[in-house]
């Protein structure tokens, strides 16, 4: 199993976190790798890995149109009724400037229309930000540890008694998630 574009981290990451120093478990890594990344970016309502993006929208009469993807680091191309926009030299003059979240039409507005509107542009982060790769490896580890006592809740004999988290995922790595949570849908 390779490595996928939606992951958070990398295989070699999470096997030094875990100091796995053989091949035999990579298949299952990479699994629970991407699957904690996947779940994570669920989790967040946010695609983080920096990746190309086409909307098609409708125009509002605002000049100003929110994107679906952020942080935005690139726009490609603004077409409005078909019209291509230049980008803005200056933001002053007529044409497009861009946020981290949105693009901006100077000087106009986005015609009220159906479908009237695309933008192709990129979005994401590149590098992935240390603390959601570090998220990443935690929480894959922690899937990883608990393959061994699945449905149990704790074990021990007499006084001496482990009990084991039954939670979805730590909540340090909840909390930094909290920080790219998108929070206004499109």
């Amino acid at each position: 199993m390779s490595a996928n574009p939606a992951d958070l981290c990398t295989l070699a990451d999470l096997k030094a976190w875990l100091v796995v120093t053989n091949n035999t478990d990579d298949v299952l890594l990479q699994r629970l790798l991407t699957a904690a990344s996947v779940s994570m970016q669920s989790w967040m309502s946010a695609t983080i890995p920096s990746a190309s993006y086409t909307e098609v929208r409708d125009g509002t009469g605002s000049d100003t149109l929110v994107l679906g993807n952020t942080p935005v680091t690139a726009v490609t191309s603004v077409t409005v009724n078909g019209l291509p926009q230049a980008l803005s030299p200056d933001g002053i003059q007529p044409g497009y400037i861009f946020s981290d979240s949105a693009i901006f039409l100077v000087g106009t507005s986005f015609p009220v229309g159906r479908r009237n509107v695309t933008v192709a542009y990129t979005a994401g982060y590149n590098p992935i930000p240390f603390d959601l790769a570090q998220e990443c490896i935690s929480l894959a580890a922690w899937k990883y540890r608990e393959k061994s006592r699945i449905g149990q809740t704790g074990t021990g004999m007499g006084p001496e008694h482990i009990s084991f988290s039954l939670k979805d995922m730590p909540d340090s790595t909840k909390t930094v998630m909290q920080q790219y949570k998108k929070v206004v849908p499109v």
